[in-house]
């Protein structure tokens, strides 16, 4: 038997481009299949409006890569002041589950892959005070 969850459903959906709400739902790590070093996989859901549910394709951040994804950890809480000691010579370290259960403006565009379209996440951003409290409202 196969299941198809709702998750397996939505992810079918072909969204349009744009900024979208998101939560991270999740983090996992699995070995890069060429080096073996660290890929981290954040799950991301889009948690407002008209694709509310529909979960995008992993972010894949790998761990020699990481400042690629500086918006993302900037949006989900990381201090821009350890990016800036990082750039100075002073390596620093971070939580890599920090960003779980944050949600952030994300950037939606629809990759082709396979004959099919990807939901991919490509910019982040933290969220302004009045989107805190619309969501701060909504989670209460």
């Amino acid at each position: 038997m196969i299941t198809i969850t709702p998750k397996d459903a939505l992810r079918s959906t072909n969204m349009t481009p744009g900024w979208q709400f998101c939560l991270v739902e999740n983090m996992y790590t699995k070995p890069a299949a060429g080096d073996g070093s660290t890929n981290y996989y954040y799950e991301l859901t889009v948690a407002d409006g008209q694709f509310k549910g529909v979960p995008l394709n992993p972010l894949v951040v790998n761990e020699k890569a990481v400042s690629m994804h500086k918006n993302f950890f900037v949006a989900a809480g990381a201090p821009e002041s350890l990016w800036e000691a990082a750039k100075k010579g002073e390596a620093q370290t971070f939580d890599e589950r920090n960003p779980i259960g944050k949600i952030i403006k994300v950037m939606v565009k629809p990759e082709p892959f396979d004959n099919r379209l990807l939901n991919k996440s490509v910019d982040y951003l933290a969220l302004n005070d009045d989107e805190k409290g619309k969501f701060a409202s909504a989670a209460a």
